[in-house]
């Protein structure tokens, strides 16, 4: 299956699922190419939200905020993990990789590593902080409709 397989039309909309089936399927094939295209992805469909909640049929009633910010929501805490994942993945890599440097050269790679997992380990905080600033808005939003 190509994207060109894949239906997007504006009727119904992509089915999210089969999308990343088709591109990262759970269960692999994983590369550095997957894993970075992945992140790319994150942050392109951020972009197109901010565009198409600008629009009339972006948001065409207002339930639609409350599915799409409870979506946010659980998008947001799988980031806990993510985050505690690439901090293990630094500090192993610190204490396993003598090649590991810093381009800068003013330190040990090692160095920077378990420094950018200290802070990757207080971002966690931040990302479960906004899970519940995400979360009292969407179990408000989940009450509205419209006829």
């Amino acid at each position: 299956m190509s994207t060109n397989d894949l239906d997007l039309s504006q009727d119904e909309g992509p089915d999210p699922y089969e999308i990343v089936e088709r591109f990262w399927p759970y269960d692999g094939p994983y590369s550095d190419e997957r894993t970075t295209a992945a992140a790319v992805m994150i942050g392109r469909l951020g972009r197109y939200l901010n565009n198409a909640t600008q629009k009339a049929n972006g948001l065409p009633y207002a339930a639609v905020v409350g599915r799409v910010v409870d979506d946010l929501a659980g998008a947001v805490i799988g980031y806990e993990q993510l985050l505690d994942q690439l901090a293990w993945f630094l500090e192993r890599e610190a204490a396993d990789n003598p090649s590991l440097y810093d381009d800068r050269r003013d330190r040990p790679g090692a160095q920077t590593a378990r420094e950018t997992a200290v802070v990757l380990d207080d971002a966690r905080g931040a990302v479960r902080a906004l899970y519940l600033a995400l979360s009292a808005p969407a179990r408000l939003a989940s009450h509205l409709g419209s006829e």
